[in-house]
């Protein structure tokens, strides 16, 4: 994904197709669209669950990113060591914020 890339507006909500066969996700900051989606392609597939996941780990992307920053440069400014930890969250943030 280019760094330029903007992704729909948040929040993103699940939504029900008629005869509730099919599952969507649906951006509904600034208009509602569709994002992607789903229906049951094997026994035990919970579609509804899987859109559910999608949108909790979405709309709650900037908040953990935010806390996760917060908490590397906190323990920086304490001069905690964390050994890996430190890396792999820098690698984290990097990637969430498409500069790996």
């Amino acid at each position: 994904m280019a760094s330029d890339t903007v992704h729909s507006p948040l929040p993103w909500r699940v939504y029900h197709t008629q005869g509730g066969t099919s599952v969507g996700v649906r951006s509904i900051g600034n208009g509602a669209r569709r994002v992607c989606y789903m229906s049951s392609v094997g026994k035990g597939i919970n579609v509804t669950a899987n859109a559910a996941f999608i949108c909790r780990a979405v709309n709650s992307f900037d908040e953990l990113l935010a806390a996760l920053k917060a908490y590397v440069a906190a323990c920086d400014q304490q001069d905690i060591k964390l050994g890996s930890i430190t890396g792999d969250a820098e690698a984290a943030i990097a990637k969430a914020e498409h500069k790996e």
